[in-house]
């Protein structure tokens, strides 16, 4: 039992370090301020960050899939653009599940665009950037893209 002073004194070493240092927890990420998405027509909707807002959307059509485009402002003159002072950092793709399924697994569609769910006949996957914007480093991370995922939602 000669261990129980030294035990006592360790815990209240270690809470004395704390207190004096002026040690917190750290707090909670702040909620992120967001926009909500909805496309009935293509069957989903969406949690964007509030500093895509505003933002463009975009939706083109091929025969086994279709394409939700979603385009922030940039003003990075060096940044690709396909449309003139717009970045894409999201593209939503409605597959047909046939012509899903008929891509091999490591086909660099099916690596580049994560699978989100299915419904019915429709497979539902997503993609972001893969080159950020100089204007936009500093309010994009892995955390973002996160956020976004979590917020999807298949109608």
């Amino acid at each position: 039992m000669a261990w129980v002073p030294l035990l006592l004194i360790l815990v209240l070493l270690v809470i004395g370090i704390i207190y004096f240092t002026g040690f917190r927890p750290a707090p909670k990420i702040a909620a992120i301020e967001s926009v909500k998405y909805n496309n009935d027509y293509m069957g989903f909707s969406l949690v964007l960050p509030k500093d895509f807002d505003p933002y463009l959307t975009q939706r083109k059509d091929e025969s086994s899939y279709s394409d939700l485009e979603i385009f922030v402002a940039t003003s990075d003159k060096f940044y690709s653009q396909e449309l003139q002072s717009y970045a894409k950092p999201v593209v939503v793709r409605v597959y047909d599940r046939e012509a899903w399924d008929s891509l091999k697994e490591d086909d660099p569609i099916k690596t580049s665009y994560r699978y989100q769910g299915i419904k019915g006949n429709k497979i539902y996957t997503i993609k972001f950037w893969d080159t950020v914007p100089a204007d936009w480093d500093s309010k994009w991370n892995r955390k973002i893209e996160e956020f976004i995922i979590s917020g999807f939602k298949i109608l």
